[in-house]
């Protein structure tokens, strides 16, 4: 099982529409389960970004109309969720957000 960082963001999803806060997960840095969130400072050990973008972070959404309910027998065991992306962008040091909203 991987290690993940996140940025939780407000996104709205490619497939359904739905806007609110998601967690997207990357492994570009020290996969520490680092949090960063929407207008707090972007602090990384051995890394400082000023201004700049991190391209495709990721989430799934689990709307009703994106989540797909998985079975097993009789049981709802999960939904599936539909995978989506993002860039986030840095500005002066905190997170602003997400951009470039895409499906890939």
């Amino acid at each position: 099982m991987g290690m993940f960082d996140s940025f939780y963001l407000t996104a709205k999803c490619p497939y359904c529409g739905e806007k609110k806060v998601r967690e997207f997960q990357t492994k570009l840095f020290l996969n520490l389960l680092n949090v960063w969130k929407e207008e707090k400072r972007f602090i990384c050990e051995g890394i400082k970004i000023k201004e700049g973008i991190i391209e495709d972070v990721c989430t799934r959404c689990y709307s009703q109309k994106c989540g797909k309910t998985q079975k097993l027998g009789d049981l709802d065991c999960f939904k599936s969720g539909k995978l989506f992306y993002c860039d986030v962008k840095i500005q002066n040091y905190k997170v602003v957000g997400a951009i470039n909203i895409k499906k890939k």
